[in-house]
């Protein structure tokens, strides 16, 4: 086998889940690597792989085969769209909990990607919402892990280990998956706050409310960018949606109003849902910009002191303070040797520092995630990671190195 960089190795698209497991065990007998890849909306996660030989696809893995609508649950193939997956689930009167970026997105990436979204206070993460997976391993050996039922879960939840491992333990062949119901309506609001103290407040108050779906404070660098019809330039702002009965909706967006009366409190249309969908739009260009891109898991007390770090070095930056996370944006240019590299580095150092968390990269060209010092995990988180990854894949086919360089948050 020829070893060769991610975007000149061949695509091989195995035709089901025997395929796939055959293809990782010729890989594991002859010495070879992959890199698995669902419908490639995340080119640039996690830490850049090292030459492979193959890039694995799960498109052919694009089967519905349950939507139960009377137990609220659903098994789908690795490699179906999101957004077709959804379309299926809400004829059934429900929705998927789960929010990527892209619709693109397909189920096994999203959940190998540990991807979460502005609902993530309503939906939780991605490993909440699985309740079984089947995994083909390295080795080729096909596997299952939970199922249909919560209850049959005994032992360890390998499926919580699965999601957000970015494929280095194995390749997600399909999922079984919780359902929630749809609601009876949904209401976004957009409240502009003069600084980052006042908006971490404003969203600790919205993030204690039932119907709370989605919360997200955005920086002065984001936030008319995003919510421009609601946010003057140079002010903060928080994008609430308030999901469920109308009755309930409405009095908490009233409620939500008399906690910060201060606020400027900006509603859209009901079911719109525009701030939202900008957001998104955010994360999916730094996904694939020249920015250097990268989730920052924190103490939520912490928020405010990571903000702070990013703005003065330039940085564009959202947060979900009630999970701990920050996502931020850092311009480069176009060089692959270039102070902006460097300066970027030492502002995500300070900001992992103060935040006493974890990165991971989210986006940025690959001469740049190469460099990965910054990013990576401290030495136990280092060491655990590795001897993981070896048992799962003890011939380091999976391109182990994108977790092990780098730090999940799933």
């Amino acid at each position: 086998m020829s070893l060769m960089s991610v975007d000149d190795a061949p695509l091989e698209t195995p035709a089901d889940g025997a395929a796939l497991a055959g293809a990782l065990a010729r890989l594991t007998a002859t010495g070879g690597r992959a890199l698995l890849r669902g419908g490639g909306t995340k080119p640039a996660l996690g830490a850049a792989a090292g030459a492979v030989d193959v890039v694995l696809s799960t498109a052919c893995l694009d089967a519905i085969d349950v939507v139960d609508a009377d137990e609220g649950v659903a098994h789908a193939g690795a490699g179906v769209r999101l957004a077709r997956l959804r379309e299926a689930v809400h004829a059934a009167g429900w929705e998927i909990a789960l929010d990527p970026a892209s619709d693109a997105a397909t189920l096994g990436g999203v959940l190998a990607a540990g991807e979460v979204g502005p609902r993530l206070r309503g939906f939780g993460r991605p490993r909440d919402v699985v309740l079984g997976l089947e995994v083909a391993l390295a080795t080729g050996e096909r596997t299952r892990c939970g199922g249909r039922v919560v209850k049959n879960v005994t032992g360890y939840d390998l499926a919580k280990l699965y999601c957000g491992s970015l494929g280095t333990l194995g390749a997600i062949e399909g999922a079984w998956l919780r359902l929630h119901k749809r609601p009876e309506t949904a209401q976004t609001l957009v409240a502009e706050l003069p600084d980052p103290a006042a908006a971490l407040a404003f969203e600790r108050a919205a993030a204690d409310l039932a119907a709370v779906r989605a919360v997200v404070t955005l920086d002065a660098a984001t936030s008319h960018r995003l919510a421009p019809h609601a946010v003057r330039e140079g002010r903060h702002a928080v994008v609430v949606e308030l999901a469920g009965p109308e009755a309930l909706v409405a009095a908490q967006a009233r409620r939500l109003a008399k906690q910060a009366p201060a606020a400027n409190l900006a509603r859209e249309a009901a079911g719109a849902g525009e701030a939202l969908a900008r957001l998104r739009a955010w994360h999916e260009e730094a996904n694939r910009g020249d920015d250097l891109g990268v989730r920052i898991a924190c103490r939520p007390s912490r928020v405010g002191a990571v903000l702070a770090v990013l703005a003065h070095g330039g940085a564009s930056a959202v947060a979900q303070a009630h999970a701990g996370l920050v996502f931020a944006r850092l311009p480069l240019g176009h060089a692959d040797t270039t102070d902006a590299l460097r300066s970027a580095q030492a502002v995500l150092a300070e900001a992992k520092r103060v935040g006493e968390g974890a990165l991971r990269y989210e986006g940025g060209p690959a001469w740049a995630r190469l460099a990965s010092g910054t990013v990576g995990p401290d030495p136990a988180t280092g060491a655990l990671s590795r001897a993981i990854a070896l048992r799962f894949d003890a011939a380091g086919v999976l391109a182990p190195e994108r977790v092990v360089s780098g730090a999940t948050a799933s």
